[in-house]
């Protein structure tokens, strides 16, 4: 009875009409603005009053932005700042905060990271939300967050279970008819395409801010800007769409490289289908958790990676030179995509001719690797030139130094990423153990080595309003925790290497993954996605019930972070 196909097509548009009915959105930038008290006249220089202002002359904040609301309603917000919160206002009216305090049992509202939780009554349409916060520095750090409830909780469920029922008679069913593949397809463009809706009018997010700024140097004065450490071709490609539509908004930008996440798809489809099985494993990409907040977003990850694949998809056929035009390109994008350069010359040398060079063999590898050798020259040249590999502030990305932190942070976040396979490789690796007990003692010394040398000690990674930062630190301050992380990570080490790969040349990856991330300091999990992508591409499919499980266990990620994302609940 192909009837229940259509009846769930229909319950899952349901679903999705009924997930994304926006309550309240934040809307517009908060800015902030600084100001010194004028202690000679008795007024302050801000446009309300603050309260516990005991310090002569203090460095002050007004951070400013609105939140739109469909209909009169209070909502809870959530406000975190590095410094002291001193006054809100809500549409020119000051709160009185002494009941927040008298609830969390303080007499000033410090930065703790579970943040402020203040109950605000917003009226239909924008709403203006002022902020005055002080700091020591230069700048203030805040967040600003529409706390979700449990209706938010049920709709994202909703989405889940809706998306998860089509995609488990699309794996399981045999019998299927065609049009459920249509179903599936217009399901998740439904999807995709409301989720652009309700964060294109978002606020920037994080270094969106500091890719627009260079997108408006590049276009205005024909220069770089001086605050972007990749190479600007990104940027140029989204300045000549700009020039190409007359539009250089935020909004424009993010819709041109949602366009690009979509074009990834099919480039990861190209890729995976080079090695046979791709279908699920597209799904997987689809919503792999760590990339899927950047489809919407203003950064380089989607176009880096989606450069990385057609290089992959190109290498795969045995397409050289197209493969190592793509990797170029990458490198444009992304300068650490240097290393899938370095992969495609390594692939051509052991599959074409197993790293036999004598005779003929040399004049021919050459001619196969040229687009390969003529990147990686141009980079160096490059790296000479700049004195360095970041294109500004080298200082925070500097060269010639090798990292751990991202090393042990991709195990650990591929633990939980790839559960249901590592739950699936337990035999395998009880198996591995047994035959080879001696890697018992190594994994040991291993997780040791981690436990008295892993440090999150890049400045950046002290911002406490990052959900990655909060949990660094959370695990370096107990000996348990921190040991629970390297076992975590072990665990994901001795699953990989159980882990079987469609061709054995694949195996480049693992050596060349750990190139790519030791120069990087700064721990950031948008550096994992290329590495973690190609591993499931190239990795052999398990069960269909493994592969399903990670198909639902990335939509309920990828939804989860999104959400935190849109409701600046967190970042990652």
């Amino acid at each position: 009875m192909t009837l229940k196909y259509d009846l769930v097509f229909l319950l899952s548009l349901v679903a999705l009409a009924y997930a994304f009915q926006q309550n309240a959105i934040v809307t517009e930038t908060f800015t902030g603005q600084r100001h010194y008290v004028d202690r000679a006249t008795g007024h302050d220089l801000i446009s309300f009053p603050f309260f516990n202002l005991s310090d002569p002359e203090v460095l002050a904040y007004v951070v400013k932005g609105t939140i739109h609301s469909e209909a009169d309603q209070s909502v809870d917000t959530r406000f975190k700042f590095e410094g002291e919160i001193l006054a809100i206002s809500l549409n020119g009216q000051s709160l009185d905060l002494n009941a927040i305090k008298q609830n969390y049992g303080v007499e000033r509202l410090l930065y703790n990271e579970a943040g402020y939780v203040l109950t605000i009554a917003l009226r239909a349409g924008k709403n203006t939300v002022e902020v005055g916060a002080r700091a020591d520095g230069d700048t203030v750090l805040f967040q600003i967050e529409i706390v979700r409830d449990s209706d938010d909780l049920i709709k994202l469920l909703c989405v889940i279970a809706s998306l998860g029922l089509l995609i488990y008679f699309f794996i399981f069913d045999t019998l299927q008819p065609s049009r459920l593949k249509y179903y599936l397809m217009a399901t998740i463009g439904c999807c995709l395409l409301l989720l652009l809706l309700s964060i294109k009018e978002h606020p920037f997010i994080l270094d969106e801010f500091y890719h627009f700024l260079q997108l408006m140097s590049l276009i205005h004065q024909g220069e770089l800007y001086e605050g972007v450490t990749p190479l600007p071709g990104y940027h140029l490609l989204l300045a000549v769409f700009g020039f190409i539509f007359d539009q250089f908004s935020l909004p424009f930008f993010r819709l041109v490289t949602f366009g690009i996440s979509i074009f990834s798809i099919g480039a990861f489809a190209f890729a995976a289908r080079g090695l046979g099985h791709y279908r699920t494993q597209t799904l997987q990409y689809v919503f792999f958790p760590l990339l899927f907040p950047h489809f919407f977003l203003l950064y380089t990850d989607v176009l880096s990676t989606t450069l990385v694949l057609l290089c992959m998809g190109f290498l795969l056929r045995d397409r050289f030179h197209l493969a190592g035009v793509c990797g170029i390109a990458g490198v444009l994008v992304r300068q650490n995509n240097i290393i899938w350069l370095v992969f495609v010359g390594l692939y051509i040398l052991w599959r074409k001719y197993r790293f036999d060079l004598r005779g003929d063999n040399l004049g021919n590898a050459l001619v196969d690797t040229s687009f390969a050798l003529l990147g990686g020259i141009a980079f160096v040249v490059f790296v000479i030139a700049n004195d360095g590999v970041a294109m500004a502030v080298s200082q925070a990305h500097p060269s010639y130094q090798l990292h751990l932190g991202n090393i042990y942070f991709l195990l650990f976040c591929a633990f939980f990423l790839f559960l249901p396979l590592h739950l699936d490789h337990a035999g395998r690796i009880y198996r591995l153990l047994r035959l080879r007990i001696w890697i018992v003692p190594c994994c040991g010394i291993c997780v040791l080595f981690f436990f008295y040398t892993f440090e999150a000690d890049y400045p950046f990674n002290y911002n406490r309003l990052l959900l990655r930062n909060n949990l660094l630190h959370w695990v370096v301050a107990d000996p348990w925790r921190k040991l629970a992380f390297g076992l975590c990570a072990a665990y994901a080490a001795l699953s990989t290497a159980v882990t079987e790969l469609k061709r054995e040349h694949l195996l480049l990856l693992y050596p060349l993954a750990l190139l790519y991330l030791l120069p990087s300091w700064v721990i950031e999990p948008r550096y994992l996605i290329a590495p973690l992508v190609l591993f499931n591409i190239f990795r052999k499919p398990r069960r269909p019930q493994v592969e399903f499980a990670l198909v639902i266990l990335f939509i309920a990620a990828a939804l989860y972070i999104f959400f935190g994302y849109q409701g600046n609940s967190f970042i990652l």
